[in-house]
């Protein structure tokens, strides 16, 4: 004998069947002890229908038998009551997720806001704010002054040209984004000097070198002295080499001389001994970056004479670093040799003569630039300017 489905037995416990399948499921229960023991069952249970088929379909036994889990299709508009219980409990079983769930969607949205809101540029936009920067610097906050060579306010358009030169066959220029064109090759550090130069129209000056002028000290003559001579170099200079040569002017009568060298502790550390020309060099290697002190004691007959006399400063002197020696030998070695960036350098290091000499050749092809002038008047205004040096070397008279 064919049993009822599952379906079948809850349709006739729920009496959602329509009229004859119902007479029809009656009769074969009264007939069929198997399906009226799994009926009871089903009326004494509390579980819904969907519960019952998955739990009766997993049962073999010879008391039960084999349950199809299934619903049969119902007619059209019978079996409704049936079909809302069994959605009522696929919904309870799903409700526990839905907050998980609602979790899950929320995270996956404000990720996705991240995304688009904090992407990383492309490639594109990089490119357009980096192409032509590698020699630019922070623009300054405008002002209300226009600079010495650039158009008064703030309307002029990108890439355009502010202050220019010709050294030596180059032309080297700023625009208004402070761009520097013409000395891409040289060293990130050496760039910013000159746009810095060519910005402001002042050099950037020693001021160890400044220092060393008008210093008073011990190492002076007495000022009653009724002749006098004068020191010529080094006095008050930065040098290069480390066996400088120096020199003073003849001394009237005087029948010889003699130099003494000092450390800046003013200790002794060389001497000449008597001489009867008006120049010596350092008999060894001096101490780059250290700074020293000299006289010279003139005898005329039977008395003596030292200079530097008193109002005059002591004769000091400063050897340039060794790191500034070794960019110094750098920069000279660039093609074709700049005169901007020499004078800049020297200026730096406080060689203020050759940096005034560098500044008068980049003149000499841009006599009209203000820049230019403005660079040898700033020179100038620091009392860095040396009078012209009298030939030495001269025999005592």
């Amino acid at each position: 004998m064919e049993h009822l489905s599952a379906a079948q037995l809850v349709g006739y416990h729920e009496r959602v069947l329509v009229a004859d399948e119902l007479q029809r499921v009656g009769r074969h229960i009264e007939n069929c002890d198997r399906c009226r023991r799994l009926l009871a069952r089903i009326e004494r249970t509390s579980d819904t229908a969907d519960f019952l088929w998955l739990e009766l379909s997993g049962h073999n036994d010879d008391s039960i038998g084999i349950m199809t889990p299934a619903p049969p299709t119902p007619r059209p508009g019978r079996a409704t009551s049936f079909h809302l219980k069994y959605l009522v409990a696929s919904v309870n079983r799903v409700r526990p997720l839905l907050p998980i769930g609602a979790g899950i969607a929320l995270l996956v949205a404000l990720l996705v806001i991240a995304v688009v809101r904090y992407r990383p540029r492309g490639l594109h936009e990089q490119a357009a704010q980096t192409d032509g920067t590698s020699n630019r610097l922070p623009v300054p906050e405008a002002s209300s002054s226009s600079g010495p060579d650039t158009p008064s306010g703030n309307s002029l358009p990108a890439g355009v040209i502010v202050a220019s030169v010709v050294d030596n066959g180059r032309t080297v220029s700023i625009d208004n984004h402070r761009n520097l064109n013409g000395f891409e090759g040289l060293p990130g550090d050496w760039q910013k000097s000159i746009l810095s130069a060519m910005e402001h129209h002042r050099l950037n000056l020693s001021a160890e070198a400044l220092a060393l002028k008008g210093q008073p000290g011990s190492l002076r003559g007495r000022p009653e002295a009724a002749t006098r001579f004068e020191l010529t170099s080094p006095v008050g200079d930065v040098i290069e080499s480390i066996r400088p040569v120096l020199s003073w002017h003849c001394l009237d009568g005087a029948v010889s001389y003699e130099v003494n060298l000092f450390d800046s502790a003013y200790r002794a550390i060389a001497s000449s001994g008597p001489l009867t020309r008006t120049e010596w060099t350092v008999p060894f290697e001096l101490q780059r970056g250290r700074v020293y002190s000299w006289q010279v004691t003139g005898r005329v007959r039977d008395s003596e004479v030292i200079s530097p006399t008193f109002p005059a400063p002591e004769a000091r002197f400063m050897i340039v670093d060794a790191s500034s020696a070794s960019d110094l030998r750098r920069a000279n070695a660039v093609k074709p040799r700049s005169q901007l960036l020499m004078a800049l350098l020297y200026a730096k290091v406080g060689l203020f003569q050759k940096a005034e000499g560098e500044l008068r050749l980049l003149r000499t092809h841009n006599p009209d630039s203000k820049l230019v002038k403005d660079l040898l008047q700033s020179l100038r205004a620091a009392g860095a300017r040396h009078p012209v040096v009298p030939p030495s070397g001269a025999a005592l008279r």
